[in-house]
C-alpha cells in the first residue's frame, strides 16, 4: 500500500470505466454466473478506493481499445 513504486507504466483506456460494471460484464461475456456484491469494506479497496480514486495518472499512456472492444473480441474467442 502507499504511492507508485513506479515500475510500471500507468496505461488506461479511453473511457471511465465502473469496476463492478466490468466484472459482471466480463463474467457474462465468459458465460460464467457469479453474485458480485459491491462493499467497500475491508481488504485492498476499502472506500478510499470508490469513486474516481483508481482513474490514471495525468501522464498515463491512454490505449485506443474500448472495453466494449475488448469485450467483443472475448465473445469472438469465446465463441459467444
Amino acid at each position: 500500500m502507499g504511492a507508485p513504486q513506479g515500475r510500471h507504466r500507468d496505461i488506461a483506456g479511453p473511457e471511465p470505466q465502473d469496476l463492478i460494471d466490468m466484472a459482471r460484464r466480463t463474467l457474462a461475456v465468459q458465460g460464467r454466473s457469479m453474485r458480485i456484491v459491491p462493499t467497500w469494506h475491508g481488504d485492498i479497496f476499502d472506500e478510499t478506493a470508490a469513486g474516481d480514486a483508481l482513474m490514471p495518472a495525468a501522464d498515463a499512456e491512454i490505449a485506443p481499445t474500448t472495453f466494449d472492444e475488448w469485450l467483443a473480441a472475448q465473445r469472438e474467442v469465446s465463441g459467444g
